[in-house]
C-alpha cells in the first residue's frame, strides 16, 4: 500500500506553526489546504481523496485540495477507474 496520510498530530502541529508565525510576524497566517500527487495516475479523486477533503471541509468550508499528476501528461477518459488512465493512454487496455 502506498497511501500516505497526514496525522491528526502533523495537522495539529501545522496550524500551531501557522499561529506562532502569526504572532511572530504580525500577520494571519493559516492553514488552507493540502495537497499529493498521483503519480503514473490521473488527477482524478481517489475515495479516500474525497472523504479526506470532505473531513477537511467539516472544519473550514474553504480549505482546498490538490492533486497533481507528475507522470501522466494523458488525457483523463471520464468514467475509468484512476488506476487503469495509464494504462489505457499508453495502449495496454
Amino acid at each position: 500500500d502506498d497511501r500516505v496520510e497526514i496525522s491528526p498530530e502533523q495537522l495539529a502541529a501545522a496550524s500551531d506553526e501557522a499561529e506562532r508565525m502569526s504572532a511572530e510576524m504580525g500577520l494571519t497566517t493559516r492553514v488552507v489546504g493540502w495537497y499529493h500527487s498521483h503519480p503514473h495516475l490521473a488527477v482524478v479523486p481517489s475515495h479516500v481523496d474525497v472523504n479526506t477533503q470532505a473531513m477537511y471541509q467539516q472544519l473550514d468550508s474553504a480549505f482546498v485540495g490538490l492533486i497533481f499528476s507528475c507522470f501522466n501528461s494523458g488525457l483523463v477518459v471520464p468514467g475509468v477507474p484512476t488506476g487503469t488512465q495509464a494504462l489505457l493512454q499508453d495502449g495496454l487496455s
